[in-house]
């Protein structure tokens, strides 16, 4: 088995957790860049446990409290700062923030079978 890669093997060195930029458009043409690396299972997860609801919503603000950065990969939003985005924030600024946190880096349509890893090593 020497030389071959294993499916998790090859699904780690062809997908990258690098931060993402997104730009979120806001009025007057301005917008906001906030980068974010892909979620894992375990992060969406405990953004599920910390939030105490399975409501998309409230999950997905959890989560994007805890994973959007500046170019420079500092958080934009400190814990506790949910209620103030909450009322203080237009919904369509706030959702599609949201909808950022919640849609990944599209996965090519290709063949994936484990025959293609045997072939990649």
């Amino acid at each position: 088995m020497a030389g071959k890669l294993s499916a998790l093997d090859y699904i780690k060195a062809n997908v990258s957790m690098k931060p993402q930029k997104r730009v979120i458009p806001l009025e007057n043409g301005a917008s906001l860049d906030m980068y974010l690396t892909p979620s894992t299972l375990k992060e969406r997860n405990n953004a599920k446990k910390r939030a105490g609801s399975n409501e998309v919503n409230d999950w997905a603000l959890v989560l994007l409290i805890q994973k959007a950065t500046d170019e420079h990969g500092n958080r934009m939003f400190e814990d506790g700062q949910g209620p103030e985005l909450i009322n203080d924030i237009p919904f369509f600024v706030l959702d599609r923030m949201m909808y950022e946190v919640l849609t990944e880096q599209e996965v090519p349509e290709q063949g994936f079978t484990l025959k293609s890893v045997d072939e990649a090593a």
